[in-house]
């Protein structure tokens, strides 16, 4: 951190790639326990989540899938042309 501190001149002039990484670690860092209690029911609940956002973006590209698929199609046509 030191080193990147020094290269940078100062933390608003570090990449916020890096400043993300410092900060996580920073957070991983200063954990303190939760002394909480997480019932079952809180792990059905993240599991409905994940499940909710896995079918609402295959919903999406279903939806956008003509447009996605001319892009993609575009896209090569393009680099088959420079070729």
């Amino acid at each position: 951190m030191i080193f990147l501190l020094s290269k940078y001149g100062s933390i608003k002039k570090l990449p916020m790639f890096l400043f993300c990484i410092w900060l996580t670690g920073l957070f991983l860092l200063a954990v303190r326990p939760a002394l909480a209690y997480l019932d079952p029911g809180s792990g059905s609940y993240v599991f409905q989540l994940l499940i909710a956002g896995l079918l609402t973006a295959s919903v999406t590209v279903k939806m956008y899938w003509r447009q996605i698929k001319s892009y993609i199609e575009k896209k090569v046509m393009r680099k088959r042309d420079e070729d």
